[in-house]
């Protein structure tokens, strides 16, 4: 193997890496919202997570990619439970397909809507990103932050507020011109 091509290979796994950390819980909420035996459930998102590595060079990086997990996700799911209908475990096997569409329609959305938060978290000030990180990622008290910034807790409450409202407003404004 050349120098280049482990290169490239240790892009596309730190790629797939960062990309399955962030759509793996809500690809394990999915599963699991089908999957009521908890170990089958982990069973199948491992079995996703694999299938996802494998067909990486099949991901269009245009969509979601939380989305093309879930495609999988589906797959595997809808694979479990005909084998389950088959065994006699299962009665409705025509219920849980109709939960998996209405699943993938709405995940579709969830996914339009990440991106626009992405899109509008990069257009915001250094600042302003460090204390969403600091309240959402960190997850520490309003008092600590007012601490680490030397602001009052109020102040930044109001900032956080400002902050919030404006993402709102520019992922309205994005999910609308989607839509246009």
């Amino acid at each position: 193997m050349s120098k280049n091509s482990s290169v490239l290979q240790n892009e596309e796994g730190e790629r797939f890496a960062r990309l399955w950390t962030q759509s793996q819980p809500g690809i394990a909420r999915y599963v699991r919202s089908l999957v009521t035996d908890y170990h089958i459930a982990e069973d199948i998102l491992q079995d996703v997570a694999v299938v996802c590595f494998r067909k990486m060079s099949q991901y269009d990086p245009k969509r979601p990619f939380l989305a093309w997990g879930l495609g999988i996700a589906r797959r595997r799911v809808l694979n479990h439970w005909r084998r389950s209908a088959r065994k006699g475990l299962i009665a409705y096997p025509d219920v849980v397909e109709t939960l998996a569409e209405v699943h993938d329609e709405i995940s579709e959305e969830l996914g339009f809507r990440m991106r626009a938060l992405e899109d509008c978290m990069s257009a915001l000030g250094r600042k302003a990103r460090r204390l969403l990180d600091l309240r959402y990622q960190s997850k520490l008290p309003i008092a600590n932050i007012a601490d680490s910034v030397e602001a009052t807790t109020n102040s930044v409450k109001v900032m956080l507020s400002r902050i919030r409202l404006g993402l709102r407003h520019c992922i309205t404004k994005k999910l609308a011109a989607r839509a246009v």
